[in-house]
């Protein structure tokens, strides 16, 4: 009681509210010892109880949204071997000259047969776990809306109600950069594939193809600022490896388009822009070689495709990143203020770095964790056995 009330020394009765009571502070709601019925609607209790629920609700929205990751990236994975196989017999039903704004996979999966619907219908998947993760339908935000939304009603008629504050960094914004990353691939993929295939065929016809990239530049760019403000290093640098991906497709487009060169101070630019970003990831990288060892690889492979466009190299890397991240989840850990996070590889932490939510040392040296570290069974039972 002393960690979410102000005690009486005497009667040991609560007089006041002690500040915000800790993250994931109870593994458990608590129940009546007697005769186990919930303490949800004892009033003495109904702070700890609460707080533990939405403890409860936060630590399930983790689990969930890492599971629907895993069943996406392996469902990408298969499309990904799907076109690489079918490459060779690949044909364009429908002609089409221009891939305007919006996502490229949905236009591709209503305009090109079978080839990319299962592609097509993926991406619309995602575009529903990305809604789904967002910071509006995470528990703390749901019941904080709720409270504000009577708090407002009861003022406007005479009423009072103590607005329902909480710390936000309780707010879990890993779901949605993973989610984004997710968006992106799916994109580089479809347009790899086609762009290849567009190629292949109509160029002999001295046909031409437009992509507008605007969309797939705005998105790499909010990856870019949203994992930059909670410090999550590595989809930090996977927007910056991102947008240097789609500046080599955009080359490639305009290169074929125009064999006269007329375009080459765009190109130019283009490619000056991309190898920016390219450094940046490159520093990331450098800065944090534990948090980025499974996209440092590919940063190469992107230089390669601005020297050098091949359909190949372009397909092959879209998802390996991925797969080394997510070939297993490792294990669960907290830091010393009750935040989740995960380490990968043998599971075990290698390097110390810094909770994103609070700043506090997280990982740890030679298998064992940092100082107030503790293991999260409770969430990795829920998923530890996954893998991609």
């Amino acid at each position: 009681m002393g960690d979410y009330y102000d005690l009486d020394g005497t009667t040991g009765m609560p007089v006041a509210l002690n500040g915000q009571s800790k993250a994931f502070s109870y593994q458990e709601v608590k129940a009546c010892p007697d005769c186990r019925s919930s303490l949800r609607l004892v009033p003495r209790y109904g702070r700890i109880t609460r707080r533990a629920l939405l403890d409860e609700s936060t630590k399930k929205f983790i689990s969930w949204s890492n599971r629907e990751y895993l069943q996406y990236a392996e469902a990408m994975k298969n499309a990904q071997d799907r076109l690489i196989r079918s490459r060779s017999g690949a044909l364009l039903p429908v002609c089409i000259l221009n891939l305007g704004q919006g996502s490229h996979v949905q236009v591709l999966g209503k305009s090109q047969g079978q080839r990319y619907r299962q592609l097509s219908a993926l991406r619309g998947r995602i575009d529903v776990f990305l809604q789904t993760t967002a910071i509006e339908g995470q528990p703390f935000r749901r019941v904080h809306d709720l409270v504000e939304s009577l708090r407002r009603r009861l003022l406007t008629s005479g009423g009072t109600l103590d607005a329902f504050d909480f710390d936000q960094s309780l707010l879990q914004t890993r779901g949605t950069l993973l989610a984004t990353a997710l968006a992106i691939r799916c994109e580089i993929l479809a347009l790899s594939d086609f762009i290849g295939v567009f190629h292949a065929q109509e160029q002999q016809q001295g046909r031409s193809l437009t992509v507008d990239f605007s969309p797939d530049r705005n998105l790499c760019e909010f990856l870019i600022n949203f994992a930059a403000s909670d410090s999550h290093i590595l989809q930090q640098t996977e927007g910056h490896i991102f947008w240097a991906h789609f500046a080599g497709l955009e080359c490639e487009v305009m290169e074929s388009r125009d064999g006269s060169g007329s375009n080459k101070t765009a190109l130019e630019r283009i490619k000056r822009e991309a190898e920016k970003h390219l450094d940046s990831a490159e520093e990331l990288c450098t800065a944090f070689p534990g948090q980025t060892i499974s996209v440092a690889a590919e940063i190469e492979d992107v230089r390669r495709l601005l020297r050098e466009a091949g359909y190949q190299s372009q397909m092959r890397m879209v998802v390996a990143a991925m797969q080394g991240e997510f070939s297993g989840t490792g294990h669960w850990y907290r830091c010393e203020n009750g935040h989740p996070f995960t380490v990968g590889e043998c599971g075990m932490p290698m390097q110390t770095t810094r909770c994103p939510q609070c700043n506090a040392p997280i990982g740890g040296h030679n298998h064992h964790p940092a100082e107030g570290v503790q293991h999260a069974g409770d969430i990795e039972q829920e998923f530890g056995n996954l893998r991609v």
